[in-house]
């Protein structure tokens, strides 16, 4: 296919569903084209620049949003379209290289989608202001009129501005109820999951996430989960990428470090065919290399130089080395070496020529001779790293064309994108000589993996995708496996999870003593109101169980001592209480100790199909009523729940 065609066409839709075609090599017949597009087997190719659909922010309010948490450096690149163009008012928090990198990602992805756009193949006319181009769209269900142009540099920089950055394990107020700290999820360099406290909870979020140890970034931090007690999945898990066909037989080695491994062997099988096994490796940013340097210099030996084209690889590179606190401590070490280098130690390769950096393809062909094959190195096989894996932008369809035009060796067209392994999107390109090979280096968590996690934290409630779970007659055996003591909930795709976060615990009533310990005047605490339980219950001399609490009105507010009686006696005393007016047990958990010291139990409680139900602790006390009930007799019935349980003496 001439570079008309190969430069005027971006993919209209594509499927998300992974294919299994093993083809290597694909021959295409001759497309059928209008003014408006090129359709070659029954795809639909756009005659026109890129636009970006944002559909799926329409079931959101984002003035009702008060943050936005970005984990890594995947998450980027809609985030000037919300702070510049929605009514989004709230904050956006993330780490210090997601905030300096992702600047440098989005710029060069800004680079590559104007580059796209402005080639002299692009047709003249606007397309985007035709009906009849809208019309034969939106019969076919898709909106393109809600499509948008792409964001300028200013509001990039205006977006980025905007940033809350922190370190790892730094803890952020998001409000007077919240506090958000991010905490290292080994995925790439700076991600991050999130731990949400507030007074009464701990809740703990995992994004994308990797269980390795030997890779870039600094390990998946699974202290900062102690005692969650609820723990959020995204999801991440990595179903259709694992390499089930090699088992791991190194202690110590995750699903990630095989990935890795497949990618060298795939690479050396390659690269010692011939002198002229050129290898083409197409990214969507270079974090990925921060794990193959190394390698490059020890495992990977027979190739005559590295060529990487528009990745903000150097930028990439200088930050990992300038920010170790970062990176992984295996990595650190290196500084403190008998013969200390940096982390990230390229500077030899680049001294013998055999990596160099060009920040654009124009300048790779100025240094590399006249455009043609002769561009490619000769004498050696080379490797190719460029952008973008989609070949809709970037210098992948460019470089499509050279590797088909060299003469001896067989070039490989390497895909490591792990979204980006069916052939689909291959269409539009009529590849006879290149090689395929499909070596996807996902990092995330495999199910092994992440019921491991889960295991650890072992948290009270865990939330995650309904997907993650076995289905009925299923012969896969890779789901999540989770204890069943753990309660479970599952979510699906745009599902909603509401998560209450109440200030303090619920204290049915008691008394103050705002004299002298013997000098009790006495008030009773408004009904349900909130407060705060600080520290641990105790045991005191006389054997009544304590602890403290305060109001909540804040940090500054009174803390008084709060004495509880053992749940025996008040559970006889309650139910005396509320017989007296009229209820009669409906159904009762009788008092049953826990962790030791506690007593709690539940009574359901029926007057005339009215129902109450009270939950009690040594803790907290909690009342629920049937709607047919009263103001007035839900006041009645709060007292003699207060004054049976007789559950609140307390000093300040």
């Amino acid at each position: 296919m001439d570079d008309s065609k190969l430069y005027d066409t971006t993919k209209l839709k594509r499927s998300n569903s992974a294919k299994n075609s093993t083809s290597t090599a694909m021959v295409i017949e001759e497309p059928e084209s209008n003014e408006y597009y090129i359709e070659i087997k029954g795809e639909k190719y756009i005659r026109n620049e890129v636009k970006f659909d944002l559909s799926s922010f329409d079931n959101i309010d984002l003035a009702l949003v008060d943050a936005i948490l970005i984990s890594n450096l995947d998450n980027l690149l809609a985030l000037p379209y919300i702070t510049e163009y929605s009514k989004f008012k709230g904050k956006v928090l993330t780490t210090f290289p997601i905030a300096q990198l992702g600047s440098f990602i989005v710029k060069n992805f800004h680079e590559m989608v104007e580059l796209r756009n402005k080639t002299n193949f692009i047709f003249n006319n606007d397309l985007f202001e035709e009906s009849k181009f809208f019309e034969l769209f939106e019969s076919e269900g898709l909106n393109i009129a809600d499509w948008l142009d792409l964001y300028n540099k200013d509001e990039i920089e205006r977006a980025f501005n905007k940033l809350t950055v922190l370190n790892f394990n730094e803890i952020h107020q998001l409000n007077e109820r919240v506090n958000i700290t991010g905490v290292s999820s080994g995925y790439s360099l700076g991600s991050c999951n999130w731990i949400f406290e507030t007074h009464t909870k701990k809740i703990g979020y995992i994004s994308n996430s990797s269980a390795s140890s030997y890779r870039h970034p600094s390990v998946f931090d699974r202290d900062a989960f102690k005692d969650t007690d609820i723990l959020i999945v995204e999801d991440i898990v990595n179903k259709f990428n694992i390499d089930f066909t090699k088992p791991i037989t190194t202690q110590g080695m995750t699903n990630a470090d095989v990935l890795v491994n497949n990618i060298v062997d795939t690479l050396n099988t390659h690269l010692k065919k011939s002198t002229s096994s050129h290898v083409l490796i197409p990214v969507s940013n270079s974090l990925f290399f921060l794990d193959f340097i190394d390698l490059f210099r020890v495992k990977i030996t027979n190739f005559m130089r590295i060529h990487i084209i528009g990745c903000c690889f150097e930028e990439i590179m200088g930050y990992a080395n300038a920010n170790v606190e970062f990176v992984n401590k295996i990595v650190q070490n290196k500084i403190y070496s008998v013969d200390p280098e940096v982390p990230f130690n390229a500077k030899e390769l680049a001294r013998t020529n055999r990596l160099v950096f060009y920040s654009t393809i124009e300048e790779f062909q100025q240094r590399n001779q006249n455009y043609s094959h002769q561009v490619l190195d000769g004498g050696g096989s080379s490797i190719y790293i460029i952008s973008h894996p989609s070949f809709r932008i970037g210098y992948g369809s460019k470089f499509l064309e050279i590797l088909e035009k060299i003469t001896t060796g067989t070039p490989l067209l390497l895909l490591t994108d792990p979204f980006m392994q069916e052939v689909d999107w291959m269409r539009p390109f009529s590849l006879q000589k290149i090689q395929i090979a499909r070596c996807p280096l996902d990092p995330n968590l495999t199910y092994s993996e992440l019921s491991s996690i889960i295991k650890t934290i072992n948290p009270n409630t865990l939330i995650v995708p309904r997907s993650y779970s076995a289905k009925q007659n299923d012969q896969d055996t890779f789901f999540l496996k989770v204890d069943n003591h753990i309660k479970k909930y599952e979510y699906d795709e745009d599902h909603e999870i509401h998560i209450d976060f109440p200030e303090k615990n619920i204290i049915a009533g008691g008394y103050f003593e705002n004299k002298t310990f013997n000098e009790m005047d006495k008030f009773e605490l408004p009904p349900m109101k909130l407060y705060f339980v600080e520290g641990e219950l105790r045991k005191d001399t006389s054997g009544e169980y304590t602890v403290k609490i305060r109001e909540a009105a804040g940090s500054d507010a009174p803390t008084y001592l709060l004495w509880l009686e053992k749940a025996e006696a008040s559970y006889n005393n309650l139910i005396k209480e509320l017989e007296g007016i009229g209820f009669k047990v409906e159904k009762t958990t009788k008092p049953t100790k826990l962790k030791g010291t506690d007593m709690s139990f539940k009574l359901i409680l029926n007057r005339n199909e009215n129902y109450c139900i009270i939950f009690h602790s040594i803790q907290e006390t909690k009342m629920y009523f049937s709607k047919k009930f009263t103001r007035e007799e839900i006041e009645q019935i709060e007292k003699k729940i207060v004054s049976g349980l007789n559950l609140t003496k307390i000093a300040k």
